[in-house]
């Protein structure tokens, strides 16, 4: 289970699951498309490049989190994946490749409009051979 959603008043949210940091922070592109519209007709024509530091592994979640939502209410660009790569820790520094395109309204739909990610339950944890994390958005 990569991840799955989990109800909250007045919020959407999801837990996450990885091998590695990298792989949960991957999921988390894949989760944050599909709160907004149908993944499964998101194209990966387009790409975009980030660079991100946190000092700790939930923040940086965030931090990638507000990125993507940031270049969706910018430029209309939805991630339909994004490869990691991670460099260090304190802090924690990641380079993310991500895939998707520009959302067209006609053939992409919103579910739901995300207003922003939110600090609350923001988790990631190292348990069980893995990372587990939550996070939850506004909307």
């Amino acid at each position: 289970m990569p991840f799955r959603f989990i109800d909250h008043t007045g919020d959407v949210g999801f837990e996450l699951e990885g091998g590695t940091l990298a792989e949960l922070l991957s999921e988390a592109v894949a989760a944050f498309a599909c709160t907004l519209t149908d993944r499964e007709r998101l194209g990966s024509a387009e790409s975009r490049e980030l660079e991100l530091a946190a000092p700790a592994p939930d923040l940086l979640l965030h931090a990638l989190l507000e990125e993507l939502l940031y270049l969706f209410e910018r430029d209309g660009f939805l991630a339909r994946e994004g490869r990691m790569e991670l460099a260090g820790e304190r802090p924690w520094r990641l380079r993310a490749r991500l895939a998707g395109e520009c959302r067209d309204p006609q053939r992409l739909p919103l579910k739901l409009l995300v207003k922003g990610i939110t600090y609350h339950q923001l988790a990631v944890a190292e348990r069980d051979g893995g990372f587990h994390g939550r996070v939850l958005l506004d909307i």
